[in-house]
């Protein structure tokens, strides 16, 4: 997949270069440091994805939601990788809604950038754990499932709201201690919580016909 990156900080681009550069089928066609220099780079270079900061110098798409438009409605059918320091979980939330569909911060660890792209490439969206919280922020998703949790997730809580340990449930499971803490934080995340405080009590206040929930 041929990709065009842009930023206007040069060690960005240095550094996303670093990374793909030995990523298999990844390949980066061209680099841009300003709206004006982006859009023209699309308008002669050939690719299918564009890694983009939100907001850039230049012209009158500099504002970031204005340029993300323009990148989604593109002839090429571009994917849009958003790489942001942009923590405003509205501002992410409209940015989706204009057909952004891969999501990574730049504070996130570097390999959810290349597992972006290999999502991309494949048809599949991406948004990095961080980015994904803020999204179910910005839908008040706060004490609701924004996703359904999977059955190990759900079994899981349900065990740990009992009372049990994650040492106790691993035993219990015939799974490993880190097994049943992946599985308990991607529920906390899917929940929009941070405190095993709240994922009792969002567990306890479900509705008594979801799944596993206490009746």
């Amino acid at each position: 997949m041929r990709i065009v990156i842009a930023d206007d900080h040069p060690t960005i681009l240095a550094g996303i270069e670093a990374l793909l550069g030995p990523a298999p089928r990844l390949q980066v066609v061209g680099r841009a440091s300003s709206v004006d220099e982006l859009l023209a780079l699309l308008s002669t270079t050939p690719c299918e994805a564009v890694v983009t900061d939100f907001a850039m110098p230049g012209g009158r798409n500099a504002d970031g939601l204005a340029l993300l438009s323009q990148l989604c409605r593109h002839p090429a059918r571009l994917q849009v990788v958003l790489h942001t320091m942009l923590e405003l979980p509205t501002t992410l939330a409209q940015a989706r809604r204009l057909g952004v569909r891969h999501m990574v911060g730049k504070a996130d660890a570097s390999g959810h950038l290349a597992a972006a792209l290999q999502a991309a490439g494949i048809g599949a969206e991406y948004y990095s754990p961080a980015m994904q919280a803020l999204l179910e922020r910005a839908s008040g998703s706060g004490s609701n499932v924004a996703r359904p949790l999977t059955p190990g997730e759900q079994e899981v809580v349900r065990l740990f709201v009992s009372g049990m340990t994650v040492n106790a449930i691993a035993t219990q499971l015939h799974r490993s201690k880190q097994t049943v803490s992946a599985r308990k934080m991607n529920a906390m995340r899917k929940l929009g919580l941070t405190h095993d405080a709240e994922l009792v009590k969002a567990w306890l206040d479900l509705p008594a016909d979801t799944p596993g929930a206490a009746s």
